[in-house]
């Protein structure tokens, strides 16, 4: 597209240039009074240049040049989009590979109590309600390690799309590991809209507006033309004017071409608004996942001796199976909020990175200026 705004604003630069075209000419019928007025078969070239349009053809350059300006800096906002997009899924992939993790944990877990649950049963057929009470609870941990298996997938094979071979589980690493909420934004904060490839391309879109509306008024204004004809018998060499004095359409265009520069610059203002908007929030996300990541932690290690307890004492008939199962299903409660707590950090800071157009900069893609 950039190079098409290229020729495009080339051609616009050949309005200066004079205009030759060859012309052919068989009369069927004339009359003049002069003989001297008749015109004759033959070929021959008309010329035209222009002189002066009131800045028309100047401003219809300089409109298509931030054209090529819009075109170039769109280019980059695509290539942030596009970062955006393949984090989306690349982080989609790592929550569920990490929430499959924990379920996993939970089953085993279960695995171990139905072992020794079996064991006891063959000593105790009274207790058999209570295996089958365990077994359906790892039943509906093997269903949540499917639904979790089908989303790491989906995402792992969406997101081949745009890295040309698949990626597998083992390849999901937390591309975050080493940022805190203070140290990503002391990094990649952009206090500067000048390397907003968004706020370029609005930029440059308002201008561009701007100079068609010079363009529209320029031809409500007369046009002085030099013109020639050369043929076997005429030479002619003359300055033209043409004013179009009535023209209803170019006094709407003018009309048109003026709220579309508003609408424009409204649109800066907002595109900084969004920015500065979306980044506070990201800035909020990722403090208080990180606040949270770090209680739910604490409560994992205290939770964890809460479950050996418990199955201590369900050996010895000091705790009932409702009781272990209770609390198998709140660590892993709270293990699947701590991994929520940490990938809401994780999709806060890609946020904050696509609201600061530093997805490129943060993969470490070199941009062109």
């Amino acid at each position: 597209m950039e190079n098409a705004a290229k020729s495009t604003t080339k051609a616009t630069q050949a309005g200066h240039y004079p205009v030759l075209t060859l012309t052919g000419t068989s009369v069927l019928a004339q009359k003049h009074k002069y003989a001297s007025n008749d015109k004759d078969d033959g070929l021959g070239v008309r010329g035209n240049l222009n002189l002066y349009s009131w800045g028309g053809i100047s401003a219809s350059v300089r409109r298509d040049k931030q054209k090529e300006i819009y075109q170039k800096y769109k280019y980059f906002e695509t290539q942030e989009q596009l970062g955006s997009t393949i984090g989306k899924l690349y982080l989609t992939a790592l929550r569920a590979k990490e929430s499959l993790q924990i379920n996993r944990q939970s089953l085993s877990r279960h695995n171990n109590l139905l072992k020794d649950l079996s064991v006891i049963v063959k000593y105790d057929g009274g207790r058999r309600s209570e295996l089958i009470e365990a077994r359906a609870r790892q039943l509906q941990v093997e269903t949540n390690i499917s639904q979790q298996t089908r989303t790491m997938e989906l995402a792992l094979s969406r997101l081949s799309k745009y890295t040309g071979s698949r990626l597998s589980a083992d390849d999901l690493q937390d591309p975050f590991r080493s940022e805190s909420a203070v140290s990503l934004v002391r990094r990649f904060k952009n206090d500067d809209n000048g390397i907003n490839p968004s706020y370029l391309a609005q930029q440059a879109e308002r201008e561009s507006a701007n100079e068609e509306l010079a363009v529209a008024k320029a031809a409500r204004m007369p046009s002085v033309n030099l013109e020639g004809n050369a043929s076997r018998e005429t030479r002619e060499l003359y300055v033209n004017m043409s004013w179009n004095v009535l023209d209803m359409a170019a006094r709407y265009n003018v009309a048109k071409n003026a709220e579309t520069l508003i609408a424009a610059e409204s649109k800066l203002d907002q595109i900084v608004r969004e920015v500065a908007e979306k980044s506070q929030t990201a800035e909020i996300d990722m403090a208080q996942s990180e606040q949270r990541s770090d209680i739910t932690a604490q409560h994992i290690v205290a939770q964890k001796e809460v479950v050996k307890a418990y199955e201590l004492q369900f050996k010895i008939a000091r705790r009932t199976l409702t009781d272990v199962l209770g609390a198998y299903t709140e660590l892993a409660g709270i293990e699947q909020e701590y991994v929520s707590a940490r990938n809401d950090f994780r999709d806060a800071a890609l946020d904050y990175l696509v609201a600061q157009s530093q997805v490129a900069n943060w993969a470490g893609v070199v941009q062109e200026k």
